[in-house]
């Protein structure tokens, strides 16, 4: 029971505020890894392009077939890339 309140209250934010709430300040400096699955049915890859908008540091890796949960759908692979790029030199 709840566990789905922080997800809506996050929408709910997003649309008081009209998407001026947290990308309205510079863009994040620290790296940021985005993995961003090729299917997925509500934010299509596509939109990738608009990150360097909101991280000047963003490494962007395409997960082919991956859809929105692909911590859910290709925990393997998820683990693998934030190993790899939590423990880089």
């Amino acid at each position: 029971p709840g566990a789905l309140r922080s997800g809506f209250n996050c929408y709910r934010a997003a649309f008081a505020t009209r998407g001026r709430g947290a990308f309205a300040a510079e863009p994040v400096q620290q790296p940021t890894l985005v993995l961003w699955g090729t299917q997925d049915p509500i934010l299509p890859y596509e939109w990738s392009d608009n990150l360097g908008q909101h991280f000047s540091n963003v490494k962007l890796e395409r997960v082919e077939g991956g859809g929105h949960f692909l911590q859910l759908e290709q925990p393997d692979l998820v683990v693998d890339r934030a190993v790899r790029f939590f423990t880089r030199g």
